[in-house]
Formats: C-alpha cells, structure tokens, sequence
C-alpha cells in the first residue's frame, strides 16, 4: 500500500512538476501565443486559434496590393504615384512578412476597440514571442503607409512616427526615386 501511494504522488509530481517545463515564460504569464499557418500579403496572415484557422489584418500598417487592382489605381491617381512601382513594393511587402513570419513562428495578439472588419478579417496588433510589435516593425522597415479608421487609433503616433522616420531614411517604399519619396497624407 504505502508504495501505491509512493508510485501514486510521483506521477502526480511528474505531471503537474513537469507539464509547466514545456510552457514559454509569456504563457505562463498569461500571455497567449498563436501559430502563423499562413501570410496572405504584406498586412495580413492567419493563425491556427480557437481549433481553426483565423486571418489576422495587422491595425495601422497598410502595404500595396501585389497586383494591379482598383486600391492601387486609386492610390497611384491619388498620390501621383507609378502604379507599377506601387504593386512592386506590394510585393516586395509581402515577402518581407512571409520571411518575418514563417509558418510555426508563434505571435501574440492584441485586439483595439473594433476587433473584425467587413471582410471578418481579426483586427489586431501583432507580437513576437520576443515583445517586438510587429506592425512596428513593418513600418519601421518602410514596408507600409500608416493607415487608421476609426475607432482603433491605439497605437496610431507611434505607428505614424514609425513610417515617418522610414521615410525620413529612405527605406523600403520610401527609397524608390519614382514618386514615393512625395509627403503622404494619412487617411
């Protein structure tokens, strides 16, 4: 009896002491992390959440199309900009986040005050296990225009700023010589 009650408290030690060892610090800090499965284009990716598949649409970083299509027509007409320089970068925007965020790369979401858009896309700000915003670091890289609609403005100055000391050293978009260098206005 008294080695049942032995063999009994070791495999309760065993798997309450050693269930937690698997757990990344963040979730044991209540943090939850989620699976990239997929990135989509420049801004946007899916998670594995909730047992299905989720696309996620990064809030305040808005890449160009990666083909010609009316968004960018508009905002070629709109900012005088070449569209095929713009549909360049889309692409070029894209591949920056397919190799920022591989499939497996785990990332924490954080949601503002409208949390899906009209398309049911998941609204959200975006980290890495390392703390690193991920919309951030899009618009830090020059990957982007710094795009809010209302009401999820929570990160919108550093966001802003982000994109304007892109701009500010000639990267990403703003290192193009054809047009993109001209001052945006944020919508």
């Amino acid at each position: 009896m008294k080695n049942f009650f032995a063999a009994a408290l070791l495999s309760l030690i065993t798997f309450f002491g050693f269930s937690g060892c698997n757990k990344t610090n963040e979730s044991n800090s209540g943090a939850e992390f989620y699976e990239v499965t997929k990135v989509s284009d420049g801004d946007t990716f899916e998670v594995f959440r909730y047992g299905k598949k989720e696309k996620i649409r990064l809030i305040g970083v808005d890449t160009p199309e990666t083909k010609l299509n009316e968004k960018n027509y508009k905002l070629s007409k709109k900012h005088d900009i070449n569209v095929d320089s713009l549909v360049r970068w889309g692409k070029n925007a894209s591949s920056f986040l397919k190799q920022t965020l591989a499939p497996g790369t785990k990332v924490r979401l954080e949601f503002d005050k409208d949390s899906t858009d009209q398309y049911k896309r998941t609204l959200a700000y975006a980290y890495f296990q390392d703390g690193r915003m991920i919309n951030r670091v899009i618009a830090e890289s020059g990957y982007c225009f710094a795009v809010f609609y209302s009401p999820n403005y929570k990160y919108r100055s550093e966001l802003e700023a982000a994109v304007e000391n892109a701009k500010e050293k000639g990267l990403g978009i703003w290192s193009v010589k054809d047009g993109f260098k001209k001052k945006m206005k944020y919508e």
